[in-house]
């Protein structure tokens, strides 16, 4: 908890080199002790992830550290329906799978901006879901 909390406090700082260790630990905390941390990372996802990741009051840079990590976190084949049974199937949590789906739709094509790294990362992103989506389903049919 402790970690965790200190880690959604310093993510917020505008510091690249930050940032980006903060979302690599986040990223190593998720493969090695998911099942202990859920709650934290709706946190995380919501309050670090989320927000700089929508790209209003931070840098190009900083939305691109975050959108990688969020991609990162996509590619692991149980983050999504982690997500998406403990947090978005449930009354009382946020949902953080639909908020993600959305992030990534609304940041994959430009509107009125011309193709940058960070809209190719959110497809990369949503195709990343949708893989796992179909690699679960072949598994179940």
């Amino acid at each position: 908890d402790d970690l965790m909390s200190n880690m959604l406090r310093i993510a917020l700082i505008p510091n690249l080199a930050v940032l980006s260790t903060i979302c690599s630990i986040a990223f190593l905390l998720y493969t090695h002790l998911r099942s202990f941390l859920r709650l934290q990372f709706e946190a995380f996802i919501s309050n670090v992830i989320l927000r700089i990741s929508d790209g209003e009051y931070v840098s190009y840079e900083q939305q691109e550290i975050a959108l990688e990590s969020l991609v990162a976190l996509s590619r692991h084949p149980t983050f999504m329906v982690d997500m998406y049974a403990n947090l978005d199937c449930s009354i009382d949590r946020s949902n953080v799978f639909e908020a993600v789906c959305n992030l990534l739709s609304k940041n994959t094509f430009p509107v009125n901006s011309p193709l940058a790294s960070t809209h190719i990362l959110a497809l990369d992103g949503l195709l990343a879901i949708f893989n796992n989506l179909l690699e679960r389903s072949k598994q179940s049919g």
